[in-house]
């Protein structure tokens, strides 16, 4: 601050002297500060009285109209006097460039005196370094001069930090990225992207797995106050703080701690409705409350963390988070050792992102850098679709795409500043799997139930045995005067074996055509997928239990699911039902004929009643071959990784070949998908 030499007044013991008789007891400092949005003149004071020194701002009318320092305890002996010299020396006085300061009306990237600055409450950060004289002075967005660092010096923190985050690259990647995604998204909307890069990020825990520990150590890269003490914000605040905060936040996550599912209607709705302001402000970037009165809109580029219990809210709010859960974290000796670290070391991620600010401030100034992120962002949304088959498909896919473009940012700094190919090559391993990690964790979270499924059936056929039905022609076809009644291709191919899992049939039409003499063939291309109702259920229970102790998924969801789950897969269109006029759902799984292949007779003269049973008729389903998953069993058997038909012994003695051929076709006939 510049020290404030009053006309006419000497300076005496602390204090002013007017014609060596003491005015005050206290003398003053004084710097410009400019509204960088309105260019109104603020003049900020410092009152230095004796031990105690006070902080004023004050307008151009205030200082005009008011005596301003009336409310501070200090002694004016002549008011009149002390206030018209104060004034007639204030409209006179030179300012020079370094006692002129700016104020912002918001935090994050903007442009002051044309040229880009990133704004924080207590300073802002240039391409070249750090400055006090260019602030926002609002909200808890505080960032300690020396976290400004040279690059050699960042590069020493980088390894630092990710030699912690490496530990879990699952839980702490996708928390990094929230900060890098936040800094970035401002950049983004100048470029015609409003929506891109701003996203909320729920960790869901069970009480005590670290989520808030999580938050406070990697959730947020600035600090709330002077003494660089991290800032979250408890969900059971006042609303109006919580939204204030949050208009408060661009440039940086804010971080919304403790959600619970309230017990009493009331306090849940209000949750509630505070979670969906939160999250539609960030994605829309602007805040949906106005507040104070104003009916001005508040711009908003930001992330958000919410940490607790998930609520599910609006459909259109789903697609708009991305979901971490992050149950027994604490309880791995790793993770609580890293964050222990990071914890005690909370300057290494806000250097690192201060580090990070700087280079894109510099390499945002290069023509070629925007069309380089338009190229990449082009090329990520003109990729294969990882996520199909729901309503929030489209949105996650574009969720997915804002982390990928994150390591793509963060990586190309890496590299710029040198990073090690050794390093560049483990964070972008990891931040791949993180990010496929999040997304199907979000995918299953969306969809649900179905979601689950589409997963267990992904597992399904990627491991389970599946053999394509051989058409094999009856050789005693032509023996018979009949021929019309005989089937033209052998019929034990077609069944199931008791060992085996999936059967997959080509044409089930054609596999039911009777005997012709050179007629033609009608039949449609329709593929069928069969399996053993019993063998499918136990293989499905043995991949929700590998989901459960993979911890990507809680026990209370796999048992919801496993309860009339048959039913379920109905309903999710998933396998076929037979009509029935009892039952708007029907029967499942109608029986099939089974063969078991541990039980058979060399040939048919020979089998005996105690044979009778080697042929049984089980509860058999049909998987819709529709589903998006199926891909994967056409792949293994356009590669050959279907089984051989080695049934040679199955002998159909009991019952005939033609009673097989009808409990086929019945369960063919009168089947559906259903729909509501």
């Amino acid at each position: 601050m510049k020290h404030f030499v009053i006309q006419e007044l000497s300076e005496m013991d602390g204090g002013y002297t007017l014609d060596n008789k003491p005015l005050t007891n206290f003398i003053l400092n004084v710097e410009k500060v400019i509204m960088s949005d309105t260019q109104m003149v603020v003049y900020k004071f410092e009152v230095v009285a004796s031990d105690d020194v006070y902080t004023i701002e004050v307008t151009q009318l205030k200082l005009n109209k008011t005596k301003f320092l009336q409310n501070l305890p200090v002694c004016i002996e002549d008011e009149k006097n002390f206030y018209d010299l104060l004034r007639k020396t204030i409209l006179h006085m030179k300012f020079s460039e370094e006692d002129i300061w700016y104020q912002t009306n918001c935090n994050g990237l903007q442009k002051i005196r044309n040229r880009h600055m990133f704004v924080f409450t207590n300073g802002s950060i240039s391409k070249d370094g750090f400055h006090k004289e260019i602030y926002s002075g609002v909200g808890q967005m505080y960032i300690p001069p020396e976290a400004v660092e040279n690059v050699d010096k960042n590069k020493e923190v980088i390894e630092k930090l990710f030699q912690q985050l490496n530990r879990n690259p699952r839980v702490f990647y996708p928390m990094f990225f929230m900060n890098i995604m936040a800094i970035s998204n401002k950049y983004f909307k100048l470029n015609g992207e409003p929506s891109f890069m701003k996203i909320t990020l729920w960790v869901d825990g069970e009480y005590g797995s670290g989520k808030t520990e999580l938050a406070k150590a990697v959730g947020n890269y600035t600090f709330g106050d002077m003494e660089w003490q991290k800032f979250i914000l408890c969900a059971t605040g006042k609303r109006k703080q919580t939204l204030q905060c949050l208009a408060c936040s661009s440039g940086s996550v804010f971080v919304l701690d403790d959600i619970k599912n309230e017990r009493v209607r009331d306090r849940k709705n209000s949750v509630r409705n505070l979670i969906d302001d939160c999250i539609r402000s960030v994605f829309q970037g602007q805040m949906t409350e106005t507040l104070n009165g104003d009916a001005t809109p508040k711009w908003l580029d930001c992330c958000a963390v919410i940490t607790g219990e998930y609520m599910d809210t609006e459909g259109s709010q789903n697609t708009r988070i991305l979901y971490l859960k992050i149950d027994k974290f604490l309880s791995e000796s790793g993770n609580s050792a890293a964050l222990y670290i990071l914890r005690d070391n909370p300057m290494w991620l806000t250097r690192v992102c201060c580090g990070y600010i700087q280079w894109l401030l510099k390499i945002m100034e290069e023509s070629s850098f925007s069309e380089l992120i338009k190229g990449n962002l082009e090329q990520l949304r003109n990729s294969e679709k990882i996520y199909n088959g729901f309503g929030g498909a489209e949105r996650l896919n574009e969720n997915s795409h804002m982390f990928e473009m994150a390591t793509l940012l963060v990586g190309k700094y890496f590299k710029d500043i040198g990073m090690s190919e050794d390093f560049l090559q483990c964070f972008h391993k990891n931040a791949i799997y993180s990010i496929k990690t999040i997304t199907d964790d979000t995918f299953f979270l969306l969809g649900g139930e179905q979601m689950i499924v589409y997963k267990v059936f992904e597992r399904l056929f990627l491991k389970c045995s599946i053999r394509k039905a051989s058409y094999i022609e009856d050789p005693f076809l032509y023996s018979f005067f009949n021929i019309g009644e005989r089937a033209k291709y052998e019929q034990k191919y077609f069944c199931i074996d008791i060992n085996e899992d999936f059967v997959w049939i080509d044409d089930y039409k054609k596999s039911l055509l009777k005997g012709s003499r050179g007629e033609n063939e009608q039949y449609d291309e329709n593929p069928c997928l069969i399996i053993r109702a019993e063998r499918f259920q136990a293989l499905f229970k043995e991949e929700i239990n590998i989901l459960l102790e993979e911890d990507s998924l809680s026990s209370a969801v796999a048992d919801n699911l496993m309860c009339n789950l048959l039913k379920k897969l109905r309903k999710m269109q998933i396998i076929y039902k037979m009509n029935r006029p009892d039952s708007a759902l029907g029967r499942p799984s109608p029986d099939y004929p089974v063969f078991r292949s541990d039980k058979f007779v060399s040939c048919w003269e020979n089998a005996s009643d105690d044979d009778e049973h080697f042929t049984n008729y089980e509860p058999t389903l049909q998987i819709n071959t529709k589903l998006p998953c199926i891909r994967i069993l056409k792949e293994r058997m356009e590669n050959e990784e279907c089984t051989n038909d080695n049934i040679t012994n199955w002998k159909p003695y009991n019952p005939e070949p033609s009673e097989i051929f009808k409990c086929r076709k019945a369960f063919i006939n009168n089947k559906s998908l259903y729909k509501e």
